[in-house]
């Protein structure tokens, strides 16, 4: 009788104890006060922005990438169809005239490689399609000035550069006052970066051959 006593009280000492510890963690978990609720909303709004503002991130690079893949494929798909039929046509040319056509189709991919090179210029300064359009017109004007003074014997080395430098000069002046000066400076840096890994703009080569255009005194 003693033993089962004993017993009895063993587990009620053991249960009250456990009882009191209990309450004991209860009392230390305090509520959250209003500031600390707020802070807790705030940092779930971040969060949940922050993994928003990446999944976007995400999407745009990967459309930026199939954009970029898409326009190289098209690019490569036009040059094969142009070079396909430029060979289908001089080989259904007799002798007579295969001169004149193959003459013919190198102003044609002279052409072809200016007008490319002046969009991807274009749209690496970030000209809309008017300024674009407008921008390849002024530059049109201003080759074929520079491919006359070019061609005219009666002017020495030194008369040419001095007249294609004044020629440049108006040029980038037309264009200021077209797209403004900071565009301007921006397609000029384009053109300079296209020029650097590309040689298929020839039209454009008497810039480089002009030089700086001249500096107004102040």
């Amino acid at each position: 009788m003693k033993k089962i006593f004993l017993s009895a009280l063993v587990l009620i000492i053991g249960f009250t104890a456990v009882q009191a510890q209990t309450k004991k963690k209860k009392s230390k978990l305090k509520p959250l006060t209003a500031d600390q609720k707020q802070q807790a909303e705030v940092a779930k709004i971040t969060k949940e922005k922050q993994a928003k503002f990446e999944e976007a991130r995400l999407a745009r690079l990967e459309e930026d990438s199939i954009r970029k893949e898409t326009e190289i494929r098209e690019e490569f798909v036009k040059d094969s169809l142009r070079q396909d039929w430029k060979a289908k046509k001089i080989s259904e040319l007799d002798s007579t005239n295969k001169s004149n056509w193959t003459k013919t189709v190198v102003d044609k991919d002279a052409w072809y490689n200016h007008d490319r090179s002046q969009n991807a210029i274009n749209k690496s300064a970030g000209l809309n399609d008017v300024q674009g359009r407008k921008v390849k017109a002024i530059n049109d004007e201003f080759n074929i000035r520079a491919k006359d003074i070019k061609a005219d014997e009666t002017f020495t080395d030194d008369v040419k550069k001095t007249q294609l430098t004044a020629l440049n000069t108006e040029r980038l002046t037309k264009i200021k006052e077209l797209v403004g000066k900071n565009k301007a400076k921006d397609l000029e840096k384009a053109r300079k970066n296209y020029g650097k890994k590309n040689t298929d703009d020839i039209d454009s080569k008497w810039i480089e051959e002009a030089g700086a255009p001249a500096k107004k005194k102040k």
